[in-house]
């Protein structure tokens, strides 16, 4: 369907929280959207998805659809094209003035993505939070940066409630917005931890038959095929690291436009009969069991979806050393940190943890103790937000009010559970 469909929710439910995905791609941030809107289900909110209207969306507008959440397929979303983005602006106000929800959270996975939500719920006044997934180096956005800036700083800074996921992220915001850094909360990722604690043996020996690994150490990656996660580097390191191990596989889940060239370069230094390339991969539990080691050489993170679910997993951990993975991974606790595209220093920490597996079983118990502590409390967070934001709203602070007396959310400093790890 390919028109706006306005839907109504029963007056007689809880908070109505409209969540804005401008994206076509599937990434980290919609799946963090997605755990977050299926917890404010359980809890009783009424939520809405506004997404773009493409083909590319079917599979995440079913998801949330099964999971009780409404879906709205929004004309032009995401486009760059002018007379598309008129039409996204149309509907999605449209969207907003009939479902008058008491906040509109706006995740960008790009600072200067989704202006159409942030300009729309501006204009209609209602409650609007914007967070911010990924803050990546400005010479990566050096256009926007100059052509949307004023916009997109003006829209951001007239946020009720401003958010980033680490404290990487927010020293970053501080110099692309000249955001006054007491003005943003950090409020990290959440994760359905037992989810990814645990997994069936069946499942994790079915899969190392699959990839022909029954008894060969197992290096696994979860992320896009693109330039940010620098799969080039562990190539690169392939050689040393099948020098020190033989037989190791190297499993890499995701896709992205630069599978052709990945693949190409595995086979210059050929090494292909030791790559997996897996795709768009929906066993990712499955896979981070199975796996000896998980490693992600990547050149900038927000807070890396991937490698909290591997932390669930207790794998030993080889991971880049950027902003946003240091608040998230102890160096020689709960994972072992790497410099930015050093590929000899992530070969030698990757054959560190494939040689020693009392190491990795320390490490892996520690990761797993952290992140449980770390992201307990997220969903708490976020719906004492919601309710912070909606009690300020004339219009639902007398029904929360007959509902729930008393009721009151954050405090007036907006901290609480919102830090990382309380």
């Amino acid at each position: 369907m390919n028109t706006f469909t306005p839907i109504a929710h029963p007056v007689d439910g809880g908070l109505s929280v409209l969540y804005s995905l401008s994206s076509t791609t599937f990434g980290g941030c919609e799946k963090q959207m997605i755990f977050l809107a299926g917890k404010m289900v359980e809890r009783g909110y009424r939520v809405t998805f506004a997404v773009p209207a493409v083909p590319d969306v079917d599979s995440l507008a079913a998801e949330l659809q099964g999971s009780g959440i409404h879906v709205v397929r929004i004309p032009g979303f995401g486009s760059g094209n002018p007379l598309d983005l008129l039409r996204a602006f149309v509907s999605f106000r449209r969207l907003v003035r009939t479902l008058q929800p008491a906040v509109v959270h706006i995740p960008l996975p790009w600072p200067y993505h989704n202006l159409i939500s942030l300009l729309t719920a501006r204009m209609c006044r209602v409650k609007y939070i914007v967070q911010f997934h990924l803050v990546p180096p400005p010479s990566t956005f050096f256009p926007e940066r100059y052509l949307l800036g004023p916009l997109a700083g003006r829209l951001i800074r007239s946020a009720d409630f401003l958010a980033t996921v680490s404290e990487g992220n927010k020293r970053k915001l501080r110099h692309t917005f000249r955001l006054d850094p007491r003005s943003i909360k950090v409020v990290v990722n959440g994760l359905e931890f037992d989810e990814m604690a645990a997994c069936p043996d069946a499942d994790v020996a079915r899969l190392r038959e699959k990839l022909n690994a029954a008894d060969k150490p197992i290096v696994a990656v979860v992320a896009r095929l693109a330039r940010q996660k620098d799969h080039v580097t562990l190539i690169d390191a392939a050689p040393e690291i099948l020098k020190a191990h033989p037989g190791t596989v190297f499993a890499i889940a995701g896709d992205g436009p630069l599978r052709e060239k990945l693949e190409r370069k595995v086979a210059e230094l050929g090494v292909e009969t030791s790559f997996r390339f897996l795709g768009q991969f929906k066993e990712v539990p499955a896979l981070l069991h199975a796996a000896d080691v998980f490693v992600l050489p990547t050149r900038y993170e927000g807070f890396p979806l991937t490698v909290m679910e591997a932390m669930a997993a207790g794998k030993g951990i080889v991971v880049s050393r950027v902003d946003g993975v240091e608040d998230l991974v102890e160096h020689g606790r709960t994972g072992l940190l790497v410099e930015v595209g050093d590929h000899r220093d992530i070969a030698r920490n990757i054959v560190r943890l494939l040689s020693d597996g009392g190491l990795r079983r320390k490490i892996g118990l520690a990761a797993s103790a952290s992140i449980r502590r770390i992201c307990g409390s997220v969903v708490d967070c976020w719906d004492a937000i919601y309710r912070e934001l909606a009690i300020a709203s004339p219009r639902v602070r007398r029904d929360i009010q007959e509902k729930e007396p008393g009721a009151a959310g954050l405090n007036r400093e907006g901290e609480s559970v919102c830090k990382i790890g309380e």
